[in-house]
């Protein structure tokens, strides 16, 4: 009995890895606690309803940008004696003017 008393008193052998993956390992851990601690927060947020009140103040766009970007919105479109004209416009009047071409060379 006294030798299995021994053996259980001994600490448990440990492997011993390289720096490299030490470094690895310590790395990966790092970044899971820091992503256990973002999901604790999202659960705080989730059970007091502060996440639903976040969303209304500050919505997350559609393409998952966190703030809108102000810029002027830049339409292709350009003037004719005063008149606006945009792709719609232009694609319709070349379409008339090419069948009006067509049916002048056919008579």
């Amino acid at each position: 009995m006294s030798v299995f008393q021994s053996v259980m008193n001994k600490a448990p052998a440990t492997v011993q890895g390289g720096g490299l993956w030490d470094s690895i390992n310590g790395g990966l851990n790092d970044a899971l606690n820091v992503w256990a601690k973002v999901e604790q927060v999202k659960a705080v947020k989730a059970s007091t309803g502060q996440d639903i009140v976040q969303a209304r103040v500050s919505p997350e766009l559609a393409n998952g940008a966190a703030i809108a970007v102000d810029q002027p919105q830049v339409s292709p479109s350009f003037q004719v004696a005063g008149v606006a004209m945009n792709k719609n416009i232009i694609y319709a009047t070349v379409g008339i003017l090419a069948a009006l071409a067509v049916l002048a060379k056919v008579r």
